[in-house]
């Protein structure tokens, strides 16, 4: 008996298990055993491989992966018959009425934003210490072309399994550095806050139905968006990159927006004068370039500010 397996999901599997079933000739059951998947580890994209050996005269032989655990501790085992992967534990949670009537995730994203873990500090420093000559190396138009750059270069998209949504840790999406729109949004926002920006989870409508279907990432620059352009412009032109003529698109959502919390602190007193760029790189049409969003319909909904 041999079967292979591949980790197509974005979280390393760190044990699995393989049940096969022996019928004989007139498909009755003679044994069910289980045994293990090789190597013990697989990350995202990696392949694994079982195999059992014995001696039959006759019969025939069914085998599938039964259960796995992920590295952090989800487990997972397969239901026969059901054709599906279905979660050990799952959690139930109740979200308001006027939130489900666009679909909003029911998941709270601020305890995911987690811009002081070491892993997302230290990412974040390195990278930003690496300024070309005269580039502000503190100035927020760098921080945001650079973090989204980063990000959009070294992450790649992959969906969560079909029928189970799992939302990532921002350290473990640069572990597996892979992940759905919403592992973009929350490691995004986490380097952001970390870089001493101001970011916001918000919550997209991409099919035109009004309901959420897609999550993303606002990050506050304090001045207007034809001053990004510009300096996103000269950022570019300074890594060697060039810049395309006539590119004028940049999506985002003004800081006197309806959408946005009320921040009433002296910390907030200029945010009615800037704007909130999407950073959004599945979606952005130059990876390069932040807020180089051309789908249509592309309607933010929601919004939710996991920054201080």
């Amino acid at each position: 008996l041999e079967g292979r397996i591949e980790n197509i999901g974005k979280i390393p599997i760190i044990g699995l298990l393989a049940k096969y079933t022996l019928f004989d000739e007139d498909g009755r059951t003679l044994t069910i055993e289980e045994c293990e998947i090789t190597p013990d580890t697989i990350l995202p994209g990696e392949k694994g491989r079982y195999m059992h050996n014995f001696r039959i005269t006759g019969g025939h032989l069914r085998s599938y992966v039964c259960w796995f655990i992920t590295k952090n501790g989800h487990e997972f085992e397969y239901l026969e018959g059901s054709g599906e992967e279905e979660p050990v534990f799952f959690y139930e949670m109740d979200i308001e009425e006027a939130a489900a009537d666009i679909n909003l995730p029911p998941v709270p994203f601020e305890s995911y934003v987690i811009p002081l873990h070491e892993d997302i500090r230290n990412t974040t420093l390195t990278l930003l210490s690496d300024v070309p000559k005269d580039i502000n190396s503190d100035a927020a138009s760098w921080k945001i072309w650079k973090i989204h750059n980063w990000v959009a270069n070294n992450i790649k998209y992959v969906s969560d399994p079909f029928g189970f949504e799992y939302m990532a840790y921002p350290y473990e999406t640069l572990e597996s550095k892979a992940g759905d729109c919403d592992d973009y949004a929350v490691l995004l926002a986490s380097m952001y806050e970390s870089s001493g920006l101001d970011a916001m989870i918000a919550f997209v409508d991409v099919s035109g139905d009004s309901k959420v279907d897609h999550v993303t990432c606002l990050i506050y620059y304090p001045q207007s968006a034809t001053s990004f352009l510009e300096e996103e412009e000269i950022i570019i032109n300074s890594q060697g990159m060039s810049y395309p003529l006539g590119k004028q698109d940049l999506e985002y959502i003004l800081g006197t927006d309806t959408l946005i919390p009320d921040k009433t602190s002296d910390a907030y007193d200029d945010y009615q004068e800037g704007i909130w760029i999407v950073a959004d790189p599945p979606f952005a049409i130059e990876t390069s370039m932040v807020g180089y969003i051309l789908h249509k319909p592309y309607v933010i909904l929601a919004v939710s500010d996991v920054g201080s």
